[in-house]
């Protein structure tokens, strides 16, 4: 498989699948502001402080991550990426069947299901970094799943 999306890219898909959403918070009454940032629970001002950024929100497990998204994303924040960052992408490892090192990177091959649960075929995927291979993996079997 062909590498074919930027790290944010590749980080943005993965929080998808994990149920996130991007909301972008800029100043109100300012060209920044943005309508999803009226459209959050109360309690994500608190986690947020209210404050300017961008932020992966999860509303049914009451979670916020900073987030990268040009434009928004303040220097103060850490985005979460799980495919550069071992904490955040660490126990994803566990999604995978096995990880190989190559001549070029990572070889990744991870298990696809029907929509059953039933086994079906596995993917192989390699990239530059293990966390790379692990989140594109996610992505494909992810696509190749619902694609049935």
């Amino acid at each position: 498989m062909t590498k074919v999306m930027n790290t944010h890219e590749l980080d943005a898909a993965i929080m998808g699948i994990e149920g996130f959403r991007l909301v972008r918070v800029g100043y109100l009454g300012e060209p920044d502001e943005t309508e999803e940032q009226h459209l959050v629970p109360d309690w994500f001002e608190d986690a947020t402080d209210n404050s300017v950024g961008a932020y992966w929100l999860n509303e049914a497990e009451r979670k916020v991550y900073d987030a990268y998204c040009e434009g928004y994303t303040l220097p103060t924040q850490r985005p979460y990426s799980p495919s550069t960052n071992w904490a955040h992408g660490g126990p994803l490892l566990d999604r995978v069947s096995y990880i190989f090192k190559t001549n070029t990177g990572w070889k990744v091959t991870i298990e696809v299901n029907d929509n059953k649960g039933f086994f079906l075929n596995t993917l192989d995927v390699e990239a530059p970094t293990i966390l790379e291979s692990v989140c594109l993996a996610i992505v494909a079997k992810h696509s190749k799943e619902n694609s049935y």
